[in-house]
């Protein structure tokens, strides 16, 4: 079985669409999470965050309209 992919913060930001300072808030706040983290302590994110992502940008949109 081929390990997942993961992704660096540069790469969520290219393909969700969202600025670091809103990836890295949504992390401190316990929104989503790392899966891990390298040795120089950079967050490494796995797939299922694009999901989370989604459902965090749409429930924002339900609450701002």
């Amino acid at each position: 079985m081929a390990p997942k992919k993961l992704f660096k913060i540069g790469e969520v930001m290219k393909y969700s669409g969202l600025s670091r300072q809103t990836i890295h808030n949504y992390t401190m706040m316990g929104l989503i999470r790392e899966t891990e983290l390298t040795q120089s302590g950079h967050r490494l994110y796995g797939e299922d965050v694009f999901d989370r992502l989604r459902k965090i940008e749409m429930l924002k949109a339900h609450l701002n309209p």
